[in-house]
């Protein structure tokens, strides 16, 4: 596989590649160093709180997360609509995605 860079988004970091498989297929592939916006998570966490019924922040999730959780869905949808709290409360419980949470127990 051979990728080359095409893009990067400076706002969110997303970095985007043209990949050419070895079997003469291609794609475009798309990175995003989190870790930066990990350790941001991790300060606003020992900031928060705020009572459960008060306005709080629940959580700061990176773009191309929120871009992954909708290509699950399948096309057209938004993971941040009503109509899939569900899936997104199942993505942001998940221990996988616990660092983007920034309060502790379920949402």
């Amino acid at each position: 596989m051979k990728k080359r860079l095409i893009d990067i988004d400076e706002n969110s970091g997303i970095k985007n590649y043209y990949v050419k498989q070895n079997d003469g297929t291609f794609g475009i592939l798309q990175e995003c160093d989190t870790d930066g916006h990990v350790k941001v998570n991790k300060e606003l966490r020992k900031m928060n709180t705020s009572k459960k019924n008060e306005d709080r922040l629940l959580g700061s999730i990176p773009m191309i997360i929120i871009e992954k959780w909708n290509t699950e869905l399948g096309k057209g949808q938004n993971c941040l609509d009503k109509e899939h709290r569900a899936f997104f409360k199942m993505k942001i419980n998940s221990p996988e995605f616990a660092a983007f949470k920034l309060t502790k127990g379920k949402i």
